[in-house]
């Protein structure tokens, strides 16, 4: 059975219509989305074990860059690069989520997620996060992630979150 979440927006709603029911025996979306959000912060953060912990070993990471629609960009980046030692301290980049789209279907899953990026406090981009995950040793892990780079106009229409914080 294949299962789709599509969370939709916020709505004036109250707040017992907006209740979710409980995930059904079996339902792992709750470690799905964890697992995301952990590879993210291990991102942020250059957290090398738990970025070994959260990704599979060969896997890599696409960069579209879509802000010039005549000059787009792509940019492949492997796990193993990204496990290598950064250089020290640069600018604070924050990640910020938006509402997930997450498909599952037995040891494989799919979430497509709105983003916002800022560097040291300033809105750089937004665009979309998608991510292929497959359970493996117990644990969800990224096998790979594609993600558009998109002009900070487009960030309403991509339902991407509107603040850092």
């Amino acid at each position: 059975m294949l299962r789709s979440v599509a969370m939709p927006a916020l709505l004036l709603l109250p707040a017992s219509a907006m209740a979710t029911p409980p995930p059904l025996p079996g339902d792992e979306r709750t470690e799905i989305l964890e697992s995301v959000n952990s590879l993210i912060d291990a991102l942020a953060s250059n957290d090398h074990e738990a970025l070994d912990a959260l990704l599979e070993r060969e896997g890599s990471m696409v960069r579209h860059d879509i802000r010039d629609p005549a000059k787009p960009g792509q940019t492949v980046t492997t796990f193993a690069k990204l496990r290598e030692p950064d250089e020290g301290d640069g600018p604070v980049m924050s990640e910020r989520l938006g509402i997930p789209t997450l498909f599952q279907r037995g040891p494989i899953a799919q979430v497509w997620v709105p983003y916002r990026f800022s560097i040291s406090g300033k809105l750089s981009h937004c665009g979309i996060d998608a991510f292929s995950l497959v359970r493996r040793d117990d644990r969800w892990r990224t096998a790979g992630l594609v993600y558009t780079v998109e002009k900070p106009e487009k960030c309403k229409e991509l339902a991407a979150p509107e603040s850092d914080g």
